[in-house]
């Protein structure tokens, strides 16, 4: 999977494509996968930041990183002039390193 601009032209066929996946299998099955890939990379990244931590910590944590990435998603297709791809990284940089930081205190 990659960036959303190389799948779908404008917001609109997102939105599109989001509601469609509600009813058509296959769309869904997309949906699903993007979705668990996206989840897999969240965790993956809070094993690497969390060495040592519990399941419960890296699940915690994994839950709040994919809500943070997925909502920033929204935002930026919905309101791109507000998600601008330089905003989505600081957030989710700053959020990273708060995390970090957390485990080392």
């Amino acid at each position: 999977m990659g960036s959303l601009r190389h799948y779908f032209a404008t917001q609109s066929d997102l939105l599109v494509f989001t509601a469609r996946a509600l009813v058509d299998p296959q769309l869904r099955a997309i949906r699903d996968e993007a979705h668990d890939r996206l989840r897999d990379g969240c965790r993956d990244l809070v094993r690497r930041l969390l060495p040592g931590h519990t399941d419960h910590d890296i699940q915690r944590e994994t839950d709040r990183l994919h809500a943070l990435v997925d909502g920033l998603a929204v935002h930026a297709a919905t309101r791109p002039d507000h998600g601008t791809p330089h905003r989505m990284r600081t957030v989710i940089t700053l959020h990273l390193d708060e995390l970090q930081h957390a485990t080392r205190s």
